[in-house]
C-alpha cells in the first residue's frame, strides 16, 4: 500500500462520517469509504484520473460554498 488516510476519528454520538481513502500501487484504483457506523458503509473505487478530477471539483464546491458564506 502506497498511500493510507484516515479522516473523522470520532468520538461517540458523533454524526460525521469516517473517511478512509487507500491506494495500493502506482497504478491501481483508489478506494474511498465512508461509513457512519460498523454496520453501514459506502465503498468507491475509482480510478486516479476521476479521483483527481472528484477531489478538485470537491475543492471548488467548498471554496464557493464559502464565497457564498462571505457575501451574506
Amino acid at each position: 500500500m502506497i498511500f493510507e488516510k484516515r479522516l473523522g476519528h470520532k468520538p461517540m454520538g458523533h454524526i460525521d462520517p469516517s473517511i478512509h481513502v487507500t491506494r495500493h500501487s502506482e497504478t491501481s484504483t483508489i478506494q474511498l469509504m465512508a461509513s457512519n457506523d460498523h454496520s453501514h458503509f459506502c465503498i468507491i473505487t475509482l480510478t486516479p484520473d476521476t479521483a483527481n478530477k472528484l477531489g478538485w471539483a470537491l475543492l471548488e464546491a467548498v471554496v464557493a460554498k464559502k464565497l457564498e458564506e462571505a457575501g451574506e
